[in-house]
């Protein structure tokens, strides 16, 4: 077994342990997903202040495309609540993606 097999084994240990299941725009089968926050660099002015933004990963082999304005639904927990997707996701190196989402409701 080479590297990408253990950190492809790694990367879906760790969405099984720290996973949340959720829906996907409509995905029929639920698919599992990780929160975490990302701080993003905002100006006004002459000045400069970092945000924090509410960031969803979902695996490649769950959900191939996500889009902007995809809704995505926890159903319970702490998390539990509607999210839309903002910005265009892009697939990183672990074949996840990263979305910045916003609560909706």
């Amino acid at each position: 077994m080479g590297f990408p097999d253990l950190r492809a084994r790694l990367i879906d240990t760790t969405f099984v342990r720290f996973g949340e299941p959720a829906t996907w725009n409509g995905i029929a089968a639920p698919v599992t997903i990780r929160f975490g926050t990302a701080g993003e660099d905002q100006k006004f002015s002459d000045s400069s202040f970092i945000s924090q933004a509410t960031t969803i990963r979902v695996r490649a082999s769950e959900v191939s495309a996500p889009a902007e304005g995809d809704e995505v639904i926890v159903q319970s927990g702490p998390n539990a609540g509607t999210y839309r997707v903002i910005g265009e996701p892009t697939l990183d190196t672990k074949r996840v993606w990263p979305c910045d989402v916003k609560k909706i409701a």
